[in-house]
């Protein structure tokens, strides 16, 4: 807007925007220079009086505004005439980013000291954590309550009390300014705080005897109110010829509690010193002894799991010679050396990760596919390993996890079934799991849950470890079947 520099003033307003007080019954005028004829399509205004009505409807700018020097175009928004008792508020927003929106509110109303409409105590009482309220400014209230003893409007007084929690100064006036709060005590300040319309003043600011002071007064940020100098910061201003003040008394309570000499209180503090470092001490010493043991049950974990892992290979070496011989035997000499050259590529791949507990998706799939073309060349089957699009390939998940698997859906599976067998291998994700699915069309559970097969056992050891060491990330294995398939499902529990 564009106010008179005549005795006008910016205030914090009360939805956080910024507005200006006039102290003269001028016209204003609204602009909003950062919209221009080229994005005014892309914003909406709309201004309210006194909060109740909308005197402009939200609509978008369609009048501008050219500079003196014709370079630039802006939004002009319209000029409206003063009022005693009138204040305005416009609001800009971009339709397509709320998050630019702006407020400036514009007030012709009197700046007004704070009047003190109520003064009430807030207090609890024995064995009831409710809080109640009585009023201060009260003749009545003395009555009912032991710690009122005001029987004169002109003199509050009330008494100390375990039972009280704060005084509260009510406001009859909604101002959109903040009011600087001083408390004084024999002329000496112990309290000072900001706030509007009720002003809130704990009890531990008045708890000892004596008389207390509230001075109030209106308090602005700004740097262009006529006639008054900022303070220090440069932006705060406390218009002090519009402070008012209110007084009350402390007095002592009637019944002094029972209070422990000096000597005693000494005594009692060392003592209490040294049981809470004796609780201390206990607890210390449960919680490294504690941290003891996991840390040996984690590295008694860890071990068995590396030894059975390093018991995997040479079981997937075994069955892999076997598998050669058994060709050699056949007089397929030709399917013999292909078998035993994709073999040492995947001796090359378990000895580069002999080391590694842990390897990624990806990894895994090539691995497995690498098996499968070997197996292939000596039963014939067709297999499938694939990964679905949303799940991320870099994730690791362990070591020969699957293979021994895999081999026993091979072996135990679809063997007899030659150029008719299938494997397929699934990798899923499901929320923040991950579900592997290995497939056959054998149709025989019963080759996954033999307890006399050597690799699914060390696989089931393995699990069993792995989620001993890690609460927070298992796994979980499953078998099913029907007339055609047999599912061996492994699901990896918040692992993504």
């Amino acid at each position: 807007g564009y106010p008179s520099p005549i005795k006008d003033t910016l205030y914090a307003g009360g939805k956080g925007t910024m507005g200006t007080i006039l102290q003269a019954q001028i016209p204003i005028e609204f602009a909003a220079v950062n919209i221009t004829p080229q994005n005014a399509d892309q914003y909406l205004y709309h201004i309210v009086q006194n909060d109740q009505t909308e005197i402009v409807p939200w609509q978008k700018p369609t009048n501008f505004v050219t500079t003196k020097n014709g370079k630039y175009q802006y939004a002009y928004l319209g000029k409206f005439e003063p009022g005693k008792e009138k204040y305005l508020s416009v609001e800009v927003y971009n339709i397509n980013n709320y998050k630019e929106r702006s407020e400036c509110s514009v007030d012709w109303r009197k700046i007004k000291n704070f009047s003190f409409k109520d003064v009430y105590v807030q207090y609890t009482m024995k064995k009831d954590p409710t809080i109640y309220t009585t009023y201060l400014n009260s003749l009545l209230a003395h009555k009912f309550q032991p710690f009122i003893e005001t029987v004169d409007l002109n003199d509050y007084r009330l008494r100390m009390g375990d039972s009280l929690v704060s005084m509260t100064l009510w406001n009859n006036y909604e101002a959109p300014y903040a009011y600087k709060v001083e408390v004084r005590k024999d002329n000496r300040k112990i309290f000072m705080d900001v706030n509007k319309g009720e002003i809130k003043i704990p009890y531990n600011v008045w708890n000892t005897p004596g008389k207390y002071t509230v001075i109030i007064a209106p308090r602005l940020p700004t740097r262009y109110w006529a006639g008054q100098k900022p303070n220090q910061n440069g932006r705060d201003v406390v218009l002090n010829q519009y402070a008012t003040s209110f007084s009350f008394t402390v007095l002592p309570p009637l019944h002094q509690k029972f209070s422990f000499s000096r000597t005693q209180l000494i005594a009692f503090l060392i003592g209490l010193n040294i049981l809470i470092f004796l609780i201390w001490w206990y607890f210390r010493q449960k919680a490294k002894l504690k941290i003891v043991q996991a840390n040996f049950q984690k590295e008694k974990n860890v071990l068995e799991l590396s030894s059975l892992r390093n018991q995997l290979n040479p079981h997937f070496i075994f069955n892999a010679i076997t598998s050669i011989q058994n060709l050699i035997l056949k007089n397929d000499n030709t399917s013999a050396n292909t078998y035993l050259t994709n073999l040492g590529k995947i001796t090359r791949n378990l000895l580069d990760n002999s080391h590694q507990e842990w390897v990624s998706i990806e990894s895994e799939m090539q691995l497995l596919t690498e098996y499968l073309e070997i197996e292939q060349l000596r039963f014939g089957f067709q297999f499938e390993v694939k990964k679905e699009d949303d799940l991320d390939k870099e994730i690791e998940i362990p070591a020969m996890l699957l293979q021994p698997m895999v081999e026993n859906a091979v072996k135990h599976g679809i063997s007899s079934k030659k150029e008719l067998g299938k494997v397929d291998i699934h990798f899923k994700r499901n929320s923040k799991d991950i579900c592997i699915e290995i497939i056959d069309n054998g149709g025989n559970v019963q080759n996954f849950t033999n307890p006399n097969g050597y690799g699914i056992n060390l696989v089931k050891k393995r699990i069993e470890l792995i989620n001993q060491a890690n609460k927070e990330k298992t796994i979980e294995i499953s078998f099913k079947s029907d007339s055609s398939n047999t599912i061996a499902c492994i699901t990896l529990h918040q692992w993504i």
